[in-house]
């Protein structure tokens, strides 16, 4: 897949957001600090399109940046929306959703293992949990996403705040995600949790 234009940082929200800022600063500092804020006040062009997951976490996070904008810019940004996207849910882990890993092993140790990319080999992207996604189901569907951002912000810089899962998908549909033995692999421990991460 190809994305012609500036999809710039995506950004896996912390599961237990306490109000901390670090990642948002470190994000602002990617975005190009106070130097780019400064352009951005001027030309409202210069700042991001901001999408997130629905979920409570994601929406937190991304709220806590454009707060961290407005205040550096002393209020001099005054409009800078949220886009709430399902696309960017993380995956439906079906009856495991809020369920333990080892749970999941003892009860589908088969799937677990070629899932499961950190303890397994995480080639596994088509099995769908029981009553739930595939990695492929939500590649499908953050691919969808990506590829109306160039058309919809042509130019613009794009933040995703999202979750592992989502990144793992946004990478596959890139053609950036690895592969071992000539299979496709989940990357998810290059994603650490509450870190900005670039995808193009």
């Amino acid at each position: 897949m190809q994305v012609t234009t500036s999809l710039q940082f995506s950004y896996y929200p912390s599961c237990l957001w306490s109000g901390g800022n670090a990642a948002d600063q470190q994000l602002f500092s990617q975005l190009g600090g106070e130097a780019w804020l400064q352009r951005a006040v001027a030309d409202s062009s210069q700042l991001p399109v901001i999408y997130s997951s629905p979920l409570g976490r994601a929406t937190e996070t991304a709220q806590a940046l454009v707060d961290l904008v407005r205040e550096k810019s002393q209020g001099q940004v005054l409009h800078l929306p949220v886009t709430r996207d399902p696309r960017l849910l993380e995956l439906n882990f079906g009856r495991y959703e809020m369920k333990r890993v080892s749970q999941f092993a003892k009860e589908q140790p088969e799937l677990a293992a070629r899932w499961d990319s950190h303890k397994g080999s995480g080639v596994d992207f088509q099995h769908r949990f029981p009553g739930g996604e595939s990695r492929l189901d939500v590649t499908l569907r953050v691919a969808d996403l990506l590829a109306e951002l160039p058309q919809q912000h042509p130019g613009r810089t794009v933040v995703l705040v999202c979750h592992q899962e989502t990144l793992v998908g946004a990478r596959t549909a890139l053609g950036i995600s690895k592969q071992r033995d000539g299979r496709l692999r989940a990357d998810s421990q290059e994603i650490h949790n509450a870190m900005p991460l670039r995808l193009v």
